[in-house]
């Protein structure tokens, strides 16, 4: 991670490995700090956890999947329904398949 040149966008995807992620310190605090001048800080599904785990959904409106939606408030965030929730430059989305209107919510 000391190699990575400052990131303009921030995209941490969903999937069988975050439980591994949320647990390694260096992989959370790499997106803490790339977060602190990304233009945009984003998540798909459950990934919207690694983005909590970094302190960066504290006191934000964000979205996961359906199925884990009352967990967001141990990372700090306020649950909003959408498929797609922006809060300042910090967007997250629901599903997998929410992916595709988080990536049109990005470039409009």
């Amino acid at each position: 991670f000391e190699d990575c040149p400052q990131l303009d966008l921030i995209c941490v995807p969903g999937g069988a490995g975050i439980a591994e992620a949320l647990a390694d310190v260096e992989i959370v605090d790499f997106i803490r700090l790339q977060a602190e001048n990304a233009r945009y800080v984003t998540s798909v599904c459950i990934g919207a956890f690694l983005l909590g785990a970094a302190g960066l959904l504290q006191g934000r409106s964000a979205t996961t999947h359906w199925a884990h939606t009352g967990l967001l408030p141990l990372v700090g965030a306020r649950y909003e329904k959408g498929r797609t929730v922006r809060d300042g430059n910090v967007f997250t989305s629901a599903g997998v398949s929410a992916g595709i209107d988080f990536a049109f919510a990005v470039i409009a």
